[in-house]
């Protein structure tokens, strides 16, 4: 239920808010919350409503759902190696 609430918050977070907000809050939600697969759709939905002509300095179409997968992938890591398995 606290997971469905989080996702929630954060899907109207990048709907409403500026990036400055959400960005540390989908940031704090990978580090806090085990799992947090939701990452990668919310950064597709970050590309689909705001990355249209933004240059990112790679050539795909889908930016921040790349960063959300490696900050996925880090975060999967580093909490296995400090033993966070919550």
């Amino acid at each position: 239920m606290i997971r469905a609430i989080v996702n929630l918050c954060l899907l109207l977070a990048i709907i409403f808010l500026p990036f400055w907000i959400y960005l540390p809050l989908l940031v704090l939600a990978l580090a806090v919350m085990p799992y947090f697969l939701e990452i990668i759709l919310f950064g597709f939905l970050i590309d689909v409503l705001y990355g249209a002509g933004a240059y990112s300095g790679i050539s795909f179409d889908f930016p921040f759902a790349i960063y959300a997968l490696l900050g996925f992938f880090v975060s999967s890591i580093l909490r296995s190696q400090l033993r966070l398995n919550v």
